[in-house]
């Protein structure tokens, strides 16, 4: 990434969701890796190569947008892994052509629980929760499959196991996933719909002869950490955490699994 005159670097906001807030409050609170982020909201006109854009794609032609800012050089974080498998094939194509990052929203990767561990699970069992409505169960699902993604360390296959219980025949009230990935390791997922709301998401890793029991939660905390990862990483030319090409592994696993569930 290009800094600019002064050490600072150029951040913008397109389209606002309930994480705007705290990624701006985050980047206006410190500095990170020694660079002043300059954040402001703009119009494509302002955005530029080295400059880096949060935006939501909650628009019809957000995906046309993030195009274009690839192509003039500037860094895209979007602010959901929620977007269709074609779309996000299509801007790793662009980021990579021009030679800039994507980063998509995984703040579950960010819980404080994980501080410290750098392992690969052998066996992973996640026990996660989801609300009314169709958006959280899909949203519960795709972030649990990129979790097992994340604590395999892989995002290949050999089998994909899955059976759901609906209401009515209609709406998942209770689903099982199991993953067996090339590396040997296996996830075991349960998710559960709940009437009070979503909860933490409840993780048993084993690594070999250690076991560790996590809850998980995706708070405030979460959202600062990978803003600021995210930014400091691209800033100094290192590979984008949570990046586009790993979160295609996520829902390709999402795909795969919704199939067995229909």
């Amino acid at each position: 990434m290009r800094v600019r005159e002064g050490g600072s670097v150029r951040v913008l906001f397109a389209g606002e969701s309930k994480y705007t807030a705290i990624r701006k409050g985050a980047l206006r609170s410190g500095q990170a890796e020694g660079i002043v982020f300059d954040v402001i909201d703009a119009a494509d006109d302002q955005f530029g190569p080295g400059s880096v854009c949060f935006t939501t794609l909650a628009s019809d032609d957000a995906l046309e947008q993030s195009k274009r800012l690839l192509k003039s050089g500037c860094h895209v974080f979007l602010d959901t892994l929620l977007v269709p498998l074609q779309d996000l094939l299509q801007l790793a194509s662009v980021a990579e052509e021009a030679g800039v990052e994507v980063g998509v929203s995984r703040p579950l990767r960010y819980s404080t629980a994980f501080a410290g561990w750098s392992e690969h699970a052998t066996i992973a069992t996640i026990a996660a929760e989801f609300g009314d409505g169709p958006d959280s169960w899909q949203r519960c699902l795709l972030h649990t499959m990129d979790l097992c993604v994340y604590l395999c360390g892989t995002g290949n296959t050999r089998r994909v196991e899955a059976s759901v219980e609906r209401a009515d025949q209609l709406w998942p009230i209770f689903a099982g996933v199991s993953l067996r990935f090339d590396n040997g390791s296996l996830a075991l997922a349960s998710l559960r719909k709940t009437a009070s709301g979503p909860g933490p998401t409840r993780c048993t890793i084993t690594t070999g002869p250690v076991v560790r029991i996590l809850e998980l939660a995706s708070g405030t905390e979460a959202y600062e950490a990978e803003t600021k990862d995210f930014l400091a990483r691209v800033a100094r030319g290192a590979p984008a955490p949570v990046s586009i090409s790993d979160a295609l592994a996520g829902v390709r696993l999402l795909d795969q699994v919704q199939a067995l569930l229909r």
